[in-house]
This record gives C-alpha cells, structure tokens and sequence, in this order.
C-alpha cells in the first residue's frame, strides 16, 4: 500500500509542476503547436469550443484566413487586420 500512496504523491506532484493554470483561454482561438518544415510550417490550434484543429496558410478559421505560419507563430487575416498567435507561454 505505501508504494500506491507514494506513487500517487508522485503523480500528483508531476500534475502540478505539467500543468500551468489558465494558460489558455478556453473562449478564444489559441495556438498549440507548430511543426513542419520552414517554408511548409502547419500550426496545431484549439478553437473556442475545444475542438483542435492542424492547419496551413490559406486555410479559413473562425472568420479570417490564415496568412502565415512560421517558428514565431501563426498569423490570421480577419476584416483587413492581422492578429498574430504565439505559443502559450512564449
């Protein structure tokens, strides 16, 4: 029994120090991940309703285009303003 408790500790402990509270905005376009050769970068992205998405320039996502993927991050063309999405954390 002791080896399920201090293994459950451990676990816990992990949890915490892995996950970092309120890093995203649920209620908002947030960006994942970016993978992928330079020049042919795709982004990972969660979407307002928690639906994750992989994407690439040109794809439309919540009512803008997406103009730009690159190491810094993904920029999205939406009634004539760019936003630009960095990583969370960076």
């Amino acid at each position: 029994m002791s080896n399920t408790s201090s293994s459950d500790a451990a676990m816990k402990a992990t949890q915490r120090q892995a996950t970092e509270p309120d890093a995203l905005d649920t209620g908002s376009l947030s960006l994942l991940g970016l993978f992928g050769p330079e020049g042919d970068m795709r982004a990972l992205v969660r979407m307002p309703g928690g639906r994750v998405v992989r994407v690439s320039t040109g794809v439309r996502l919540k009512g803008g285009n997406v103009v730009a993927i690159d190491a810094d991050g993904l920029v999205l063309l939406k009634r004539g303003k760019t936003q630009r999405f960095t990583m969370p954390g960076s």
